[in-house]
């Protein structure tokens, strides 16, 4: 395993946070803890974008291996993922069930509903495509509550 160098990126260096491994004749690219793209016989698979820091690492992973990566809609259509990945398998569920089991635990550590909607919104926020209404914040903390629960409802 070898750490993403930042090249083509503004940045000085992506502090440990991506990493290229190579297994099983794949090039893997591990950004924190999740494998979100691979080149397999001159082919490149992006399994989802996630956060604008892991797209950081998509886009030098591949522009290092010599292909296109302009933006996060040519990424996507560019790079499928495999039609034969059931949704349980993508890295995108599974970011899905983690967001899901840190909304429990942080149910533990708030003494509030106010503490508890924050946390939420936070965790959920981080789930590519998930986006609240510009008023959010300014809802009853029981209309944000039902609506939060609602969210993490379709996370299970």
């Amino acid at each position: 395993m070898n750490e993403l160098r930042a090249i083509n990126d503004s940045r000085n260096s992506f502090y440990g946070k991506a990493n290229v491994i190579n297994e099983d004749g794949k090039t893997k690219l591990k950004s924190y803890s999740t494998i979100v793209a691979y080149i397999e016989n001159d082919k490149a698979v992006v399994n989802g974008t996630y956060s604008p820091t892991t797209l950081r690492h998509i886009k030098e992973f591949l522009l290092q291996h010599g292909f296109k990566a302009d933006n996060k809609s040519q990424i996507i259509e560019d790079y499928p993922e495999p039609e034969d990945t059931t949704p349980e398998e993508t890295p995108l569920a599974n970011h899905m069930k983690s967001i899901s089991m840190v909304c429990a635990m942080g149910s533990l550590l708030s003494n509030t509903p106010k503490e508890q909607n924050t946390f939420d919104k936070r965790m959920l926020g981080t789930i590519n495509g998930i986006s609240f209404p510009d008023d959010f914040d300014t809802l009853p903390e029981e209309e944000k509550t039902k609506r939060l629960q609602l969210a993490k409802e379709q996370l299970a």
